[in-house]
């Protein structure tokens, strides 16, 4: 017999269920269909793994905001809507906290978490919701930056994020004041691949930190 077979998803009291649906004609001996039988089984649970899961995978766990599998994602998409349309630049920016194992040995690991926390905040209120912040492990995070015309356009971006960070953190009752390290690479001038743009990004942060002593 022929059977049709699909997921329905239902809302109630505020949850989302899902249920695996399958409808199959019930045929009595001569063939003729005389109604039909349907199974429904509840798939709630699986697809809220499987959506956790996803969460896991391109999210900070700490900050909640994207990571590096993530950032890595829409930069590619990123690079090619700008080779399609020819927009002319896209920036990468790599940051690091300077001394940030420091504040950890002498504050502790939740004070370095709470200043991670507020850092992250700090940049997602200076940069706007297309450009993509990013953690990517430890002290460093990676910013995606549309909609710039050249790289004379990255200049003023920047001092606006070193602007946000320069203020101080209040941690344990405290006013900690931190520096930062921040590298740039501009498509196309730096890297037309996401690999070159993340490469030529972390050399910048890494000469911008030791140029800082």
């Amino acid at each position: 017999g022929i059977e049709n077979r699909g997921e329905v998803k239902i809302q109630r009291d505020g949850r989302l269920y899902f249920y695996d649906i399958s409808v199959e004609p019930m045929v009595d001996d001569s063939g003729n269909i005389t109604g039909i039988s349907c199974a429904a089984t509840d798939v709630s649970a699986l697809r809220h793994t499987e959506s956790l899961a996803t969460i896991a995978l391109h999210y900070d766990a700490l900050t909640g905001l994207p990571n590096r599998t993530l950032f890595r994602d829409r930069l590619q998409q990123a690079l090619g809507l700008a080779q399609r349309e020819g927009v002319q630049c896209l920036a990468v920016i790599h940051l690091g906290i300077d001394q940030f194992k420091t504040v950890n040995q002498c504050f502790g690991h939740a004070v370095g978490d709470k200043l991670l926390l507020d850092v992250g905040t700090r940049m997602s209120e200076v940069m706007y919701e297309i450009d993509t912040i990013s953690r990517v492990g430890g002290d460093e995070f990676l910013i995606l930056v549309h909609n710039i015309q050249d790289s004379q356009d990255a200049a003023p971006i920047v001092r606006k994020i070193m602007e946000s960070l320069q203020q101080p953190f209040t941690l344990i009752g405290q006013e900690i004041y931190i520096t930062v390290g921040i590298g740039v690479a501009m498509y196309p001038n730096d890297g037309v691949t996401a690999d070159e743009l993340l490469k030529n990004a972390d050399a910048a942060m890494h000469r911008a930190k030791e140029d800082l002593g």
